[in-house]
């Protein structure tokens, strides 16, 4: 019974701490956020469908190409990101001015395969500012590797929608990872592109070592400091 409460205790300690770093970048309301019983995620479930999206694409490319690529993706991958994005904010639209109701599974399945795509946008663009050296392709160009990468989307987010109510601490942990790693791409790309000195300088294992640690520090001060100054916008 002592283990039993220890260990929820441990857990609602936990949800604490990841839902303090969702709290700058999300709303976090408790009617838009999934949920078992007191135990809510970190973030509400368009942000958990984007972060999730962003997190497990990005291992998805990274198993699939295997190699770093500098390229801008093709005119109808961007294409499919614009709709991707113009879905979500028709969703975001209509049920804000009441011609729809939206629910948690509509937010987190359009938030999801926003994220999912924006990968493809944000990777090659970090890539090509941070690298010394990079393939000057695109990735998923092919449409095998493509399609992969795809019914990969959709198995993640079919298994999101079946589990959630039995390992919400699992992708509580995975949402907030997907936060880290959102926030990360944009400071690497801002950082390296505004600093000559270090853009593309990265040519070492050791140098990408050290600018993961930097970055993932930077990004969870930002985080920290986000979360504690909402307090005083609410």
């Amino acid at each position: 019974m002592v283990r039993l409460l220890l260990i929820q205790i441990g857990l609602l300690r936990l949800i604490d701490i990841l839902s303090f770093l969702g709290g700058g970048l999300c709303h976090q309301r408790v009617d838009r956020t999934f949920n078992i019983d007191i135990l809510y995620m970190p973030v509400c479930s368009r942000d958990t469908g984007i972060y999730l999206g962003i997190f497990i694409s990005l291992i998805t490319i990274i198993l699939l190409e295997r190699r770093i690529k500098g390229e801008f993706p093709s005119l109808k991958i961007v294409l499919a990101t614009v709709g991707v994005f113009l879905i979500m904010g028709l969703d975001v639209v209509l049920s804000f001015v009441g011609i729809i109701e939206s629910n948690n599974i509509i937010r987190f399945i359009t938030g999801f395969f926003t994220g999912w795509f924006m990968v493809l946008l944000l990777l090659p663009l970090a890539n090509n500012v941070m690298f010394k050296r990079f393939v000057r392709t695109n990735y998923l160009n092919k449409p095998v590797k493509f399609l992969i990468w795809f019914l990969c989307g959709a198995v993640v987010a079919a298994t999101f929608i079946l589990t959630y109510q039995y390992v919400l601490i699992f992708w509580s942990i995975v949402s907030i990872l997907g936060v880290i790693t959102f926030v990360m791409l944009i400071l690497f790309i801002l950082f390296f592109s505004l600093n000559r000195r270090l853009l593309g300088s990265i040519d070492s294992v050791k140098k990408f070592i050290i600018s993961l640690i930097f970055g993932m520090v930077s990004v969870i001060a930002l985080l920290v400091l986000f979360s504690y100054l909402r307090q005083f916008l609410i």
